[in-house]
């Protein structure tokens, strides 16, 4: 349609893609319910391709703006709804409401062949707020608004696409996964299904675990579970009385004895933890604090580095620390996009060790982050320490890289502006805690990282800050012993 008929355009001239089953035009607008498993999304990083979510669109072959108001109630993990620009399935933008993180989330997907997403947080009430998309030429541009007077800058991207001919406008909105059908892999002797709820005790020293540290492989852990072939969301409440070392309980994706991960509550260090392990062949175990001991806590588990351990002997002092050629300006340690020019300065171990240090620093602007690195080449590497995020706060995270960079974060209960850290390698596993005080440490990752076994490391203080340039940081109280303590079952 030319944009001189912009006027004339009735709700009634959109066509379907993908129509939903239960949808109509009524005095308020367009009303949709959306059906079952469906999204927009094109390959990065979970290398699905989803096509079939609902756009309401009509045909435009010039420059435009469409001006939209959007209501629903967003409640569910992925829950979304806004406008798309739409030329074919590997050349679209779509820009809503998306429910992530446990909240509504402002969010935008470009795609030229794969899929862009980014976000951020929605000052307004989510349940009703305004889109505005223009374009011009081979560019689009997006704002959103909570009151249709104030509007915020979304997103101004190329869309190489719109070459293609003409685009399909209009609004979209998608759904959730469910599940039934369940199976015991290793059926307990106590379990019953009662007011659509699963009560289990477990049998005699089951588990899960695939050698990393202690070359223990276990697999007889219970899992009552249904076979997937899409992608899809789990959501669990769990209760139990976690009381005795490793007692556990949470969720469990499983392909084979070698690949799996399970996610949930684990007694360790005296108390349940929040844990999660990735199976690749051997084990990746990560932990943080629990929920029970913050006001809200949300974390990604996806784990870092190398473990640790034995016997604490030799002391070896701090001077002989050298540091790594850098770059001015902005800096980051991270392999995907690709950046290894952040601020390394470190020792060569060819041993077993255990690294101690004390940070302080003032952390303020996003992926601000100093703390520990232990370093094989760009490719091979994990660091670990406090980040400033996304949602205004310091993180306790870490990045395993292997060729990938893998990040997982947690919420830290102390004070960020000074905590201490310990990294011990054993072999190919390192193991990462962290503290507050310097008396009580958490686990925050144990894992398998192949690099080593290219030689020796580089290990010491690690500080970046990919967006500006600034951050001083204080290391002190560094304190190496090889060969390494064994920090994985002590304070």
């Amino acid at each position: 349609m030319d944009s001189s008929k912009y006027s004339e355009i009735k709700l009634s001239d959109y066509k379907w893609i993908n129509e939903p089953k239960k949808w109509r035009i009524s005095d308020k607008g367009l009303e949709v319910t959306t059906d079952e498993k469906t999204d927009y999304w094109e390959g990065t990083w979970y290398n699905f391709h989803h096509n079939n979510g609902h756009v309401y669109g009509v045909q435009i072959k010039d420059d435009f703006t469409f001006e939209v108001c959007v209501e629903a109630e967003f409640s569910h993990l992925y829950d979304q709804a806004g406008l798309m620009i739409y030329f074919d399935d590997k050349h679209w933008l779509k820009a809503g409401i998306e429910y992530n993180d446990g909240q509504p989330m402002i969010s935008s997907v470009l795609t030229n062949e794969l899929s862009d997403w980014g976000t951020g947080v929605f000052m307004g009430n989510p349940r009703k707020f305004y889109l505005r998309l223009s374009r011009k030429g081979d560019v689009v541009c997006v704002k959103y608004s909570a009151d249709k007077e104030l509007w915020t800058l979304l997103r101004l991207c190329p869309l190489p696409g719109c070459t293609r001919g003409p685009c399909v406008v209009g609004p979209i909105k998608y759904s959730e996964i469910t599940l039934e059908d369940f199976k015991w892999t290793n059926e307990p002797k106590d379990w019953f299904i009662k007011d659509e709820s699963l009560q289990v005790t477990t049998d005699d020293k089951t588990d899960y675990w695939g050698g990393t540290l202690n070359n223990l492989f276990n697999n007889n852990g219970h899992l009552f579970a249904v076979e997937l072939k899409d992608d899809f969301t789990f959501t669990v409440c769990v209760e139990a009385d976690f009381t005795h070392l490793y007692d556990q309980a949470g969720l469990m994706i499983y392909f084979d004895d070698k690949h799996w991960l399970k996610a949930g509550i684990e007694y360790n260090d005296g108390q349940p933890m929040v844990a999660s392990v990735l199976t690749n062949e051997l084990s990746d175990w990560g932990t943080v604090l629990p929920p029970a001991v913050q006001e809200r806590r949300r974390g990604v588990c996806e784990v870092l580095g190398r473990q640790g351990a034995v016997n604490a002997a030799e002391t070896v002092p701090a001077a002989g620390l050298y540091a790594r050629p850098l770059c001015g300006g902005t800096h980051d340690h991270w392999v995907t996009g690709i950046h290894t020019t952040g601020h390394l300065y470190g020792i060569e171990i060819k041993d077993d060790f255990s690294f101690t240090v004390c940070v302080e620093a003032e952390f303020s602007h996003l992926y601000d982050q100093a703390g520990l690195m232990i370093y094989f080449d760009d490719k091979h590497w994990l660091k670990a320490g406090i980040e400033y995020m996304r949602n205004g706060q310091p993180m306790i995270g870490s990045v395993l890289t292997n060729e990938r960079s893998d990040w997982s974060t947690g919420v830290f209960t102390g004070n960020p502006r000074k905590f201490y850290l310990r990294l011990s390698r054993k072999g190919d596993v390192v193991c990462v805690k962290y503290s507050a005080d310097k008396e009580l440490w958490t686990l925050l990752r144990l894992c398998p990282l192949p690099g080593c076994t290219r030689g020796p490391c580089v290990v010491g203080p690690m500080c970046c800050t990919p967006t500006r340039q600034g951050l001083q940081v204080t290391f002190s109280d560094i304190r190496i012993t090889v060969p390494a303590d064994d920090i994985l079952h002590s304070n």
